[in-house]
């Protein structure tokens, strides 16, 4: 049994292209690339449904970043805090120790 190929998204955009822009007719592409007309169908399909994404009209992930970033940056200053905090007491304890000994 024949392997199935494996076609990357830059070229099947290539292909898709070329038929909504008048290029090649949908038969005339699955005979130059060897296709099945479903395959060719289904990429279609995908084409057009995900077209949208193109000029970022869906801006929930950016807001998931900002969120993600705010978080990160409270994580930071609460570190900070904490290292200072540490920094000071090992301050104290190191004066302790000299008065001691």
């Amino acid at each position: 049994m024949p392997k199935r190929r494996q076609w990357d998204s830059k070229t099947k955009a290539k292909i898709v292209l070329e038929v909504i822009g008048g290029v090649l007719s949908p038969a005339e592409a699955c005979r130059k690339y060897e296709l099945a007309e479903s395959v060719l169908a289904r990429w279609k399909r995908e084409f057009v449904e995900k077209a949208d994404l193109v000029f970022g009209s869906d801006r929930s992930g950016e807001v998931g970043n900002r969120e993600e970033i705010e978080d990160l940056q409270r994580i930071i200053g609460k570190q900070t805090v904490e290292l200072e905090a540490l920094k000071k007491g090992l301050g104290i304890l190191r004066q302790k120790k000299g008065n001691r000994w």
